[in-house]
């Protein structure tokens, strides 16, 4: 039995299939081992990178393994099912909310993050591609300088233009063409919030509500007892 088949018989639920692309084509892994990927990682922010590695901090994808081993935790709503598929640097989980979808298409699953030690669940994206890209546009706003890599602003650039090409097979030719167009923004310094960026916290908040065109975005809903 699959791990994918560990998932349905405990949960009901069958993972979207670009997730499952995504783990054939290795994507969501960070190196064969700990050791090779703290030898490497460096040059793989600039080659090759995982997917949303420039958000590594707010997405540290799970094996499909993980997924199937996962226990939700006694005071989870057992009437509300989350199936948690990645985790952030806070300890919050990244989980598919298959109640609220609208057709059978097994991609149409959104995804909610939830918080640590928070009664409730926040809608972030409607589908798992939309969840690439807003964490994408997101990363563009935000990019810290003071990260551990010694990256040239260069550099930095080129990490970004990785990125979209890591993540460019799994989104529509509309998406990938926007990540593209802001890639080839110049960085600009942003004394506000310390970092550098591509385009304005401003516009990344306008074009995720307009990219994602998801009225449940933000949406918040119980999931503890």
């Amino acid at each position: 039995m699959t791990a994918y088949d560990a998932i349905r018989r405990a949960t009901g639920f069958d993972v979207p299939p670009l997730y499952r692309r995504m783990v054939a084509d290795a994507v969501t892994r960070y190196g064969n081992s700990p050791k090779e990927w703290k030898q490497t990682w460096k040059q793989r922010a600039l080659e090759q990178p995982p997917a949303l590695m420039l958000a590594l901090t707010q997405v540290e994808w799970w094996e499909p393994e993980e997924i199937a081993n996962f226990s939700a935790p006694d005071y989870w709503r057992r009437d509300v099912l989350l199936v948690p598929f990645a985790a952030n640097a806070a300890g919050d989980l990244w989980c598919w909310h298959p109640a609220e979808r609208s057709t059978e298409d097994p991609e149409q699953c959104e995804i909610v993050l939830v918080a640590d030690g928070e009664s409730e669940a926040t809608v972030f994206a409607p589908t798992l591609e939309a969840f690439l890209l807003r964490h994408l546009i997101q990363a563009f706003a935000e990019i810290v300088e003071d990260d551990g890599t010694d990256f040239t602003r260069e550099q930095r650039a080129q990490a970004v233009r990785a990125n979209v090409q890591t993540v460019a097979p799994y989104l529509c030719a509309e998406w990938v063409e926007l990540l593209e167009e802001l890639a080839a923004r110049p960085l600009v310094e942003n004394p506000e919030w310390n970092c550098l960026g591509l385009l304005s916290h401003e516009e990344a908040v306008e074009l995720v509500q307009v990219e994602l065109d998801c009225p449940r975005l933000g949406v918040a809903f119980a999931h503890m007892d």
